[in-house]
């Protein structure tokens, strides 16, 4: 691949065999979530889809979006629009949460991230320090 094209790699794996909704749940969601902050702080999305996925939208809790007819998990380098994805306290428990926290400000500077939240209306979830601007 051309080095001006690699910031655009993408990792797809395709699993030919769990079907139920607890081989799609360990298999993918489990694995996803234990590796989501690792990921993340390598700069680095990974995703989950499966068929029974629970994984509502960012912006509509009722729309599950990551139901593909085959389970999948996907892995990339993060662009901004993916925070507010990562941020979800529906998702994380609050350590993990401030650890990938932690790490987009890494990678990002504090504007884009807030910007990014703000753009979902998720502002709300950010550490009341964060958005007066002392983190």
């Amino acid at each position: 691949m051309p080095e001006a094209y690699r910031h655009l790699a993408c990792l797809v794996i395709v699993y030919d065999g769990p079907t139920t909704a607890a081989d799609c749940d360990c298999l993918v969601s489990q694995t996803q979530k234990a590796m989501q902050p690792v990921c993340v702080a390598s700069g680095l999305l990974l995703s989950e889809l499966h068929p029974h996925s629970q994984v509502a939208s960012a912006r509509n809790s009722a729309l599950f979006p990551s139901q593909p007819p085959v389970p999948i998990h996907f892995l990339r380098r993060l662009i901004p629009f993916d925070i507010p994805y990562i941020l979800r306290n529906d998702r994380y428990d609050q350590a993990t949460f401030d650890l990938m926290l932690s790490a987009l400000l890494s990678i990002f500077n504090r504007g884009v991230v807030l910007r990014q939240m703000e753009r979902l209306g998720k502002t709300h979830l950010l550490p009341p320090d964060f958005l007066m601007g002392t983190d």
